[in-house]
């Protein structure tokens, strides 16, 4: 069923995450759970990312700009960070590819 769903075998590089407050809310709210896959770690646009800025992990949008890299929340109140792309200061740890919450 994953690799037919997700494009992925249980055997990759895949984690679970917690996501852990509200910035990526309504799309994603605290305590979700979402599957990234490690393997997908360059940074490409119009996907989401697990990251680590720092020493935070969370999850974020991320858009290229020239030398560049954008981490953004849909929170308003969460600011995007804008780092150079060879900068030590961030990590992505891979791209989401499925969530689920508990009801």
């Amino acid at each position: 069923m994953v690799k037919d769903k997700l494009g992925a075998k249980p055997a990759d590089n895949l984690h679970l995450f917690k996501v852990r407050d509200d910035s990526m809310s309504p799309a994603f709210l605290d305590r979700d759970l979402v599957l990234l896959d490690a393997n997908q770690s360059k940074p490409t646009s119009d996907h989401l990312f697990v990251v680590r800025i720092r020493n935070e992990y969370m999850l974020r949008r991320i858009e290229r700009q020239d030398s560049k890299i954008k981490f953004m929340a849909n929170d308003e109140l969460s600011s995007d960070r804008v780092l150079p792309e060879d900068s030590d200061d961030f990590e992505i740890i891979g791209r989401v590819i499925w969530f689920c919450r508990d009801i």
